[in-house]
């Protein structure tokens, strides 16, 4: 028989009383998911259908705590406090998130700012709730008690189709398998290519920095090249030519949005045609399969393949894509090389790993964060490229690279479990493993923050080590000027694969058991004098590098050519200009610049520009290559 009670007679966490609290519940996150969704749809979202099945088991979730507080109430009145609890909810959080990410990027999340923000979104959200009062009432005040049942078993059943979309998407991504091939590449190497984003030179503490921020990479028996140039100064230029062995300015992939070509050759798609499994793990949006990076890589893992990038475009989603295992810690890298590893067992494999540890916002986690600057108590900052920073105080930068450098120690910690994993497999003594970086960061060495602006030391000269024990019994210091270009050539050699035609680097192979050309020029490796072009990507700026000699060269908006020469061993913070008087200098490395451009330009790809998405602008403004 049908029960007609009023509601007003149903404890609220009765059968029938949950049924009808679970359907108001449910509607309400229906409707905002599909609001987030159709937002998402027009801005090209990638899956609008996850989307909308994620807002009712969210909303679902922030009612599950005033289910319990209002158990023994009745239904009548408990559900319309439940029903506008939840359109407060589902108007304050997108309003707060919105606030947060149009204008605040770059605030931490606990900070007194975004308190005010979700203060001032609540007390908004206020609105629209009182606004929508009279039809919750009267939803809540027409049910019968039989119809809650009914409406409740509805519902149980859409929640459950929401429940299956997000169970699929979110479905572990386990690597392989993969075909065996031991008796394909016999004794030839593995190879694991490790990028540290962000990471100068000279904090390394092997390479002369005063604090000890790299002790593990310190005790590496490694061939460490202690002059590498960076070809440009940002991420996806340096990052595309480490990987193809072609300079920027022949590669093209060179700006915000430039996705690297079809046409450029990859480290990954070399191994990967002589039978080697790859894998492709970066912690760095930039250098990601979203802008062709992974091409030739069986397997790879970004911040956007992820599934909570799935979540991304809607407001709530921006969140909890953060917080549910990003790529922003070396840890979480590590934990996807440990599935990688799994997967390959004893076959032959090459992995590249990009650490974003060192980039700013320089947070590394506790105690690296305070490791050396125990005592400062001021105004801690993250990054500097937010205006409502400035001024800094000499104070509060030399804090700012003090956890830059425990970024760099955590991260060098981290790299201690790799190692150790190789160890582990029993294949560390048959691994090439290569270390860099794609490029420096500047702390005011010449009035400047972070990177992507100028072509000095600080930018633009990187780690290089080459561990590889049948090679390099010992540490080894190569005191030869190199570059990323020379990595591919060197990586090709080591493992026996031959070159396509078009590299522009040079195998370093010689210079690993410690040969030397005496000058330190970089011209020993084929006995002519060498010289490295420096891109500055994005300014109108380049550089050339020749021994001791710098050239930079600037287009001021005006048409104006300005240059400034540095002597690199007498001079290395490069203060001194001297391009008026030595003039000579400066006129043959300004002819070698332009003949270096020219030559590269002879390779030249086509590189597509992509459209970004909101999801990925903001990946990029986080990164600092949008504005805050």
């Amino acid at each position: 028989m049908t029960d007609q009670r009023p509601l007003s007679d149903v404890k609220l966490l009765s059968p029938k009383g949950l049924g009808a609290a679970l359907a108001l519940t449910t509607s309400i996150g229906l409707v905002w998911g599909a609001v987030e969704a159709v937002v998402g749809a027009v801005h090209a979202a990638p899956d609008p259908l996850t989307i909308a099945a994620f807002h009712p088991l969210a909303v679902l979730g922030a009612a599950v705590p005033l289910l319990l507080a209002w158990a023994r109430v009745p239904a009548r009145v408990a559900l319309p406090r439940l029903g506008l609890v939840l359109v407060w909810v589902a108007t304050a959080v997108p309003l707060a998130i919105g606030i947060n990410v149009s204008f605040l990027t770059g605030v931490p999340m606990v900070s007194a700012t975004n308190a005010g923000v979700v203060v001032g979104a609540g007390l908004a959200a206020l609105v629209p709730t009182l606004l929508v009062r009279p039809l919750v009432r009267r939803a809540a005040a027409g049910l019968h008690a039989s119809a809650g049942a009914a409406v409740g078993l509805a519902t149980l059943i859409v929640v459950g189709l929401c429940v299956l979309r997000l169970v699929g998407v979110f479905a572990p991504t386990n690597p392989g398998p993969w075909p065996d091939n031991r008796g394909q590449l016999g004794h030839r190497p593995n190879v694991v290519l490790i990028l540290l984003d962000t990471l100068r030179a000279d904090h390394l503490s092997s390479y002369g920095h005063e604090h000890e921020t790299t002790p593990v990479l310190d005790a590496l028996k490694a061939a460490r090249f202690r002059r590498t140039y960076a070809p440009a100064h940002w991420t996806a230029p340096s990052t595309a030519s480490l990987l193809t062995g072609l300079h920027p300015v022949s590669h093209r992939t060179t700006g915000l949005g430039s996705v690297l070509s079809e046409d450029a050759v990859t480290l990954a798609e070399l191994l990967a045609d002589e039978g080697y499994v790859t894998g492709h793990i970066t912690g760095n949006f930039v250098a990601s399969e979203a802008f062709g990076f992974t091409q030739g890589a069986d397997w790879a893992i970004s911040e956007a393949t992820l599934p909570q990038a799935r979540l991304m475009p809607c407001s709530l989603g921006r969140v909890l894509a953060r917080k549910l295992a990003p790529l922003t810690r070396a840890v979480h890298l590590n934990d996807w090389a440990d599935r990688f590893f799994d997967s390959v067992d004893d076959r032959r494999f090459f992995l590249y790993l990009h650490y974003k540890d060192p980039h700013q916002p320089y947070v590394p986690p506790p105690p690296y964060d305070t490791l050396f600057d125990e005592k400062f108590g001021g105004r801690v900052i993250v990054d500097p490229a937010i205006r409502r920073h400035w001024p800094i105080t000499e104070r509060e930068r030399e804090n700012m690279v003090a956890r830059y450098d425990g970024a760099i120690r955590y991260l060098d910690d981290a790299l201690g479990r790799v190692f150790a994993r190789l160890d582990a497999m029993g294949v560390r003594d048959e691994t090439l493993i290569v270390i860099t970086s794609d490029h420096g960061e500047e702390f005011q060495d010449h009035d400047g923050w972070l990177h992507g602006r100028t072509l000095y030391e600080e930018t633009t000269r990187v780690p290089l080590l080459v561990s590889y024990p049948p090679l390099v019994a010992d540490t080894v210091d190569v005191p030869e000027t190199v570059s990323l270009l020379d990595v591919l050539p060197t990586i090709l050699d080591v493992t026996g694969t031959d070159h396509p035609p078009g590299l522009q680097g040079r195998s370093l192979l010689p210079l690993l058991g410690g040969a030397s050309d005496g000058d330190g020029s970089g011209g020993g490796i084929s006995g002519a004098p060498r010289g490295f072009l420096l891109d500055g990507t994005k300014t109108e700026r380049m550089a050339y590098v020749e021994g001791d000699w710098k050239l930079a060269r600037r287009v001021m908006p005006d048409g104006e050519v300005r240059l400034a020469l540095y002597d690199l061993k007498n001079d290395p913070a490069e203060r001194i200009n001297l391009a008026g008087k030595r003039k000579d200098v400066a006129d043959r490395l300004l002819a070698a610049l332009q003949a270096a451009i020219e030559r590269y330009r002879a390779v030249e790809l086509t590189s597509e520009q992509k459209q970004l998405d909101p999801a990925e602008a903001e990946r990029l403004r986080a990164l600092g290559y949008l504005g805050h």
